[in-house]
């Protein structure tokens, strides 16, 4: 799936070919983080932390630690590829979709595995598959196109 969202950008991947170079960057570590997140989750679920009414706070606590985890390694992420590219629009690129993708993993690692939790589903055998399918694409979709709109 996350071919076919290139495909879409493939004219601006081949104008653009430092985009190429951070795609894996952007899509790995927000992966990484959601996993981390919905981990967390799945163990609070396992454990009783979570109850009916607790779900939003839930839901809300671990968005907020995707986005400040997507803050500081963006910003990381700014400094480095910003230097090493020598053009700050470059590390922008590098910073934005990193924010956003993380806080969508903390987003969708919360909601998948208290949703599969309440369709009588274990989160713990299928959540990761949904989690790093949708994370994939719409970090593409935000990368790419973040990066098309401030390096082309």
């Amino acid at each position: 799936m996350t071919a076919g969202v290139m495909h879409i950008f493939k004219k601006r991947i081949s104008q653009c070919t430092v985009l190429a170079v951070f795609m894996a960057m952007i899509t790995g570590l927000s992966g990484n983080s959601g996993s981390q997140i919905l981990a967390i989750a799945v163990r609070g679920l396992a454990l009783g932390e979570y109850h009916n009414g607790d779900s939003p706070g839930a839901i809300l606590r671990e968005t907020l630690k995707g986005l400040l985890s997507g803050i500081i390694i963006g910003f990381i992420a700014l400094v480095v590829t910003g230097i090493w590219s020598r053009n700050i629009r470059v590390g922008v690129v590098a910073f934005l979709p990193m924010i956003l993708n993380m806080g969508l993993s903390g987003l969708v690692g919360s909601l998948i595995s208290i949703f599969l939790t309440r369709i009588k589903c274990d989160p713990a055998q299928s959540s990761y598959i949904f989690l790093t399918s949708i994370t994939d694409i719409a970090g593409m979709f935000i990368f790419l196109g973040i990066g098309s709109y401030f390096l082309l």
